[in-house]
């Protein structure tokens, strides 16, 4: 573990936080990771705090990311109420902290940070915030865990979190099982999943229970690797193709579900906010652009009618769209149940236009070989119920439209998350309007 990273650990009751005395100040308590690691994934470190400081620890949030030589500083949860900092660290008032002295300044900064966020209400929709999240979840957990005649081996171990989601890796006596929860601007996901799995049980996730209002989903272990050739890509959208055809015939009960109404045809109604958006510098800021770029931003937007009402014409129906179909989210042969392939994170599904996942493939993938063969796995898949000149056309209209529809997908998760959390994905919000800016001129 070679990474540093710093920890706003505060009392069980939150009222104090730990902190390292100098001759000229104080620090946040410093420990070490293991390098590589991207702030949302944090089992190594409550493992670090654990090992270091003897306490029992979740991550709460990431209050910076580590860049340029600044290391990370997450704000933790503390689970043991009689834990006392060790020799070299004393617990500080919160009260106090407005006005401390600090060796480094943005350890002030992300202290006051923390504390603003301790009364800033938006963090309600992202329950691990609360440090009771981990008891009620264990409880639930454990509860579903026997109905299944297993019991829970250990305490669960925290692996992700983030504004989105957090991970939760635990081990039962008939093997282990993940736990997610989501916010509720994303709550629809265990019950897509649920109904996804009902209908496609080879491709998807087995779920072992759900709990929709709160957003919770407990599914078994699953491993392999992520599909490699044009033909294990093929397999991946045959599959795609075959969940999407079944949902076109099942579209009120995705809307049932809590699917996001993404229509093709509404897409230019639901982006329309971004043109008052950008009139506000604040905002502009947050899309990464100048007011030269606003201005033709606004002006390719203007595009989009005619762009979906010619993509609309080439007959190809919406349906459910994964929305972050990539390699890391399917696995093409699991080694436990050899169910293949296995797509997997819809936390992004809702109905819009098929085509817009393949775009979303090839965007991702870095590999420009790689990238001809997915995108060749698609024309084939499609091919196979539409004729390929049909295919090719609807790909070239959909790659020109697919960047507003990301566009609006991530402000919608940008501007749910608190405010205190929009860094962690304002950087896809700007990928996509570059991709925009970017694009060749429109030719009617």
């Amino acid at each position: 573990m070679n990474t540093p990273f710093y920890a706003v650990l505060p009392d069980h009751d939150r009222a104090r936080i730990a902190l390292v005395a100098s001759d000229t100040g104080f620090s946040l308590p410093r420990f070490f990771r293991e390098d590589g690691i991207r702030y949302h994934t944090v089992e190594s470190v409550n493992e670090a705090v654990q090992s270091d400081w003897h306490i029992p620890v979740t991550v709460s949030r990431c209050l910076a990311e580590g860049q340029n030589g600044k290391p990370t500083i997450f704000a933790l949860h503390n689970h043991d109420s009689d834990w006392q900092p060790p020799a070299g660290a004393q617990w500080v008032e919160a009260s106090k902290l407005d006005d401390l002295q600090f060796d480094q300044p943005e350890h002030h900064t992300c202290v006051l940070d923390w504390l603003s966020s301790q009364k800033d209400g938006s963090w309600h929709s992202v329950p691990w915030s609360s440090p009771n999240f981990l008891a009620q979840a264990t409880t639930w957990i454990r509860e579903k865990v026997e109905s299944e005649g297993a019991t829970i081996v250990g305490a669960p171990v925290q692996i992700r979190v983030w504004a989105i989601s957090c991970v939760l890796r635990v081990s039962t006596t008939a093997g282990t099982v993940y736990f997610k929860a989501l916010p509720d601007f994303f709550g629809h996901e265990p019950k897509l999943v649920s109904f996804l799995s009902s209908q496609f049980s080879q491709n998807l996730v087995d779920v072992v229970a759900i709990e929709p209002d709160r957003h919770w989903m407990l599914t078994r272990e699953m491993a392999g690797p992520e599909p490699q050739s044009r033909e294990e890509w093929r397999l991946v959208l045959q599959t795609m193709t075959q969940i999407q055809k079944h949902c076109t015939e099942n579209f009120a009960e995705l809307l049932s579900l809590g699917c996001h109404d993404r229509r093709l045809m509404l897409l230019p109604q639901l982006l329309e906010p971004i043109l008052e958006d950008i009139k506000q510098p604040e905002m502009r800021e947050l899309y990464g652009v100048n007011e030269k770029e606003a201005h033709e931003l606004s002006r390719r937007l203007r595009w989009l009618p005619l762009l979906c009402e010619k993509l609309a014409h080439c007959g190809i129906p919406d349906t459910l769209v994964h929305g972050d179909l990539w390699g890391p989210n399917v696995i093409f042969k699991d080694a436990r149940t050899g169910k293949s392939p296995i797509i997997f994170d819809w936390t992004d599904g809702a109905i819009s236009h098929p085509f817009f996942d393949i775009y979303l493939v090839l965007t991702s993938e870095k590999d420009e070989s790689k990238r001809k063969g997915q995108r060749q796995a698609h024309i084939d898949a499609w091919s196979d119920l539409l004729p390929q000149n049909n295919v090719l056309t609807a790909l070239e209209l959909s790659e020109k439209v697919a960047p507003y529809y990301y566009l609006f997908t991530f402000r919608n998760v940008v501007l749910h998350a608190p405010p205190q959390a929009r860094w962690e994905l304002s950087y896809l919000l700007v990928r996509f309007v570059r991709k925009i800016l970017d694009a060749p001129e429109f030719e009617s």
